[in-house]
This record gives C-alpha cells, sequence and structure tokens, in this order.
C-alpha cells in the first residue's frame, strides 16, 4: 500500500501478521491444503474477494521457499 510521498511504503501490519503465518505453517511442513484451512478456521483476512484458495496458499509457499534459498545463499556468501 502506498502511503504519504511518492516512493514510500508502510507496511500494513495485518496483511504482514497474516504473511509471516503463512511462512510459518510452510516452514513447519504444512502443505496448500493444510495452509488453507488453517487460516480459514482462524479466520484470517483473505487478500481478495474469494477468500483463501489453494492457489494463494501455493504462491505464498514458493515465495516462502524462494525467501528460505535466498537467504541461505546470502549466509553462505554467495551474494544474489
Amino acid at each position: 500500500m502506498r502511503i504519504g510521498v511518492v516512493g514510500e511504503y508502510q507496511v500494513n501490519e495485518a496483511q504482514a501478521e497474516v504473511v509471516r503465518r503463512i511462512y510459518a505453517l510452510h516452514a513447519d511442513g504444512n502443505g496448500c491444503r493444510r495452509i488453507v484451512n488453517i487460516l480459514r478456521a482462524e479466520g484470517a483476512p483473505a487478500p481478495g474477494a474469494l477468500g483463501w484458495s489453494n492457489r494463494l496458499a501455493a504462491a505464498a509457499r514458493r515465495a516462502a521457499g524462494l525467501a528460505q534459498g535466498r537467504s541461505q545463499r546470502v549466509q553462505q556468501g554467495a551474494g544474489f
């Protein structure tokens, strides 16, 4: 979400909390369907009007995997 001066961004904490939850669920070994079911049961707000879907969770898991791989490369000194 864009706030204030052009080029400045502010984290939406409500959305960020859901993203952190998805990363944690993925790290615990949960699959897409399980993540969606947990988010629905918890009443987590979905990013769209249609609610949570396996497709959204799959995209989040892919992002989590990419972020994990990227952080491992940085820790190993491989850079980007």
